[in-house]
């Protein structure tokens, strides 16, 4: 990244790549921010799709953006674009998957563009139980960074839930409000608060 010399940056074959970049700067060479492209015709083993598919749905649900493929090798951005979230890049996988998040969730124009992959040859490097906890990890680590309320709202609303319930129960059975209750509620509280606080704390830095 740092050797990179023009306004785009390629991550991808080089062909395929080079073939999209070119469509890209000839259609709308000033207009996008940013444009990732998403396989339409995919050859996915069968075993990886279920994975796949609850990633997806994973950063769909967090980051509040439907996403058509999370990982796709193949991406074309601005090089300002990458410079600026240069610091949260990880060593490993997943640069694309990244980088996708960072951009949807800090306002970034981007665009999925429809490319067939067919079946690779040669072995994968992917490991699928230690790189899909992984990518989970990836997944909440991002929105949290950029999106805590994402994360941290539907966690105090679940434990203020059981909270409640518990009480309610305690209620009418021994008519009185047990000590489990009130832990999941207060707990639930200042997760919330905590989650406001981030939250403010981001909005204020990007000010």
């Amino acid at each position: 990244m740092n050797t990179a010399l023009g306004k785009f940056a390629v991550v991808g074959s080089g062909a395929a790549a080079l073939g999209v970049l070119a469509g890209i700067l000839h259609e709308r060479p000033d207009t996008e921010v940013t444009m990732f492209d998403v396989g339409n015709h995919v050859a996915i083993p069968f075993l990886r799709r279920p994975a796949k598919w609850f990633l997806k749905k994973l950063a769909d649900y967090l980051s509040g953006f439907n996403i058509p493929d999370l990982n796709s090798g193949l991406r074309v951005f601005r090089r300002e674009l990458a410079e600026r979230f240069f610091g949260i890049f990880p060593e490993g996988f997943s640069f694309t998957t990244t980088i996708t998040l960072a951009a949807l969730t800090n306002g970034y124009r981007v665009r999925f563009l429809p490319i067939n992959y067919y079946k690779r040859t040669g072995h994968s490097t992917i490991r699928p139980m230690r790189d899909f906890f992984g990518f989970v990890l990836l997944i909440i680590r991002m929105i949290v960074y950029f999106k805590p309320l994402n994360v941290v709202l539907p966690v105090s609303a679940m434990l203020l839930v059981i909270g409640m319930t518990k009480a309610t129960l305690d209620f009418f059975h021994q008519h009185y409000f047990g000590v489990a209750s009130a832990i999941a509620v207060l707990a639930a509280l200042q997760i919330a608060f905590m989650g406001l606080l981030v939250d403010l704390i981001m909005r204020r830095t990007h000010l």
